[in-house]
């Protein structure tokens, strides 16, 4: 019987998918969050007693929230679940940055073989996961060359989520450089110049620009 001599298709990787992939899931996010912040702008005090008093049974009635309290604890608890999915989703593509320039670097190499792709899908990315996000980012960097111009606003956010998880949402020590959490984010911001030959007139536009929050410690690290 004559040998199968048919090479192998090569494996293709289309960037432009993995990266819309991640970009639906940021969509997913901002969509959820939208639709929990216009419903809020809907409630008044008076609907919440009355949904809420409609439960016929509540895990412990003597500590039910009151409308105010209910809303601040609701937004906290968007933020902590908003950036649980965020931080989440640029984990996986992370994960994905460091297999796709490890095999891109593993093809140039004359000397591969099955054994080191393996090591690379199996060892290399297991121990890349046990990283945490900052460490990721860090390997990346000094590994292929990776960087990104938000790896502080990505470190910030990440320290923010942890605070989040302590008692009460209060900033710790542990959390803390120099006594404060410094938050960096990134976000489209309107700003606004004297028109052109219009006396008076305003001309608004929008920039992508860097907005810095400063919680210290015992401070709680809220959306405000």
């Amino acid at each position: 019987m004559a040998e199968n001599t048919t090479d192998k298709k090569p494996t293709q990787i289309n960037l432009a998918e993995v990266v819309s992939r991640y970009l639906e899931g940021l969509q997913r996010v901002h969509d959820v969050i939208n639709y929990v912040l216009a419903g809020e702008r809907l409630l008044n005090e008076q609907e919440y007693e009355n949904f809420s008093r409609a439960s016929r049974v509540m895990p412990s009635q003597a500590t039910r929230l009151d409308y105010d309290k209910a809303k601040d604890e609701t937004n906290n608890w968007l933020l902590k679940q908003t950036l649980n999915e965020t931080l989440g989703l640029v984990t996986l593509y992370l994960d994905d940055c460091r297999t796709i320039a490890s095999i891109c670097k593993w093809k140039a190499d004359a000397n591969r073989s099955e054994e080191s792709l393996q090591k690379i899908l199996n060892e290399e990315r297991a121990a890349f996961l046990r990283l945490d996000l900052p460490a990721k980012v860090a390997a990346l960097k000094e590994t292929f060359g990776i960087e990104s111009s938000t790896a502080d606003h990505l470190s910030s956010l990440y320290k923010a989520r942890l605070s989040l998880s302590n008692a009460d949402g209060l900033v710790a020590d542990k959390d803390a450089t120099d006594g404060k959490l410094t938050v960096q984010l990134r976000n489209v911001q309107l700003v606004s110049k004297p028109a052109e030959n219009q006396p008076g007139g305003v001309f608004v536009t929008s920039e992508v620009g860097d907005t810095v929050r400063v919680f210290k410690v015992g401070e709680k690290s809220e959306a405000r």
